[in-house]
């Protein structure tokens, strides 16, 4: 198992597993015009695609956020989960394609993104405001520039991303 899930499983699942219908948020995160930096929104694209969502536990909420995750607090509000799980790609001085469990309280600075509020800023906000726990999935890119097409190591950390979770998030009820 890859420490991303190791840690995913113990630090983040099992706190949410004890409480009663407990309900995790995933919000992809990313530009799909800027090659790599679309990680995160093509693993929440993935996850939705209706042979991954069937397989993930009905407790999960999966978010394609693009630019701005903050425009989707409203749904989160709703929801009311008790994990967020953010997936984003992130320069992190890795072999790209890599697949991090990241600070989200160190994110501001770590982002490949230019996303109009610091994923940072964001999660605080939503800890504060619902309570829950958030974590940070970051992919390593391999190049986020506009026009370009995602990269092959990074198409790959998105399979294995897609895999993890679902394995992950199939009994979360």
């Amino acid at each position: 198992m890859l420490s991303w899930q190791k840690q995913l499983r113990h630090a983040a699942l099992q706190p949410a597993k004890a409480e009663a219908a407990a309900r995790v948020a995933i919000l992809g995160v990313g530009n799909e015009f800027n090659g790599d930096d679309a990680a995160g929104i093509l693993t929440s694209r993935a996850l939705r695609r209706s042979q991954a969502r069937a397989l993930l536990s009905p407790s999960v909420l999966v978010i394609d956020a693009g630019l701005a995750p903050e425009n989707f607090s409203g749904k989160l509000r709703s929801y009311e989960p008790q994990l967020v799980i953010l997936i984003d790609a992130a320069h992190m001085d890795a072999s790209p394609g890599e697949i991090r469990w990241l600070d989200w309280q160190a994110a501001g600075g770590q982002s490949a993104s230019t996303h109009t509020l610091p994923l940072s800023m964001f999660s605080n906000y939503i800890t504060r405001e619902l309570g829950c726990k958030v974590v940070l999935l970051g992919v390593q890119p391999l190049q986020t520039m506009p026009g370009h097409p995602v990269s092959r190591p990074v198409r790959n950390a998105v399979s294995r991303l897609t895999r993890g979770l679902i394995q992950n998030l199939r009994s979360v009820e």
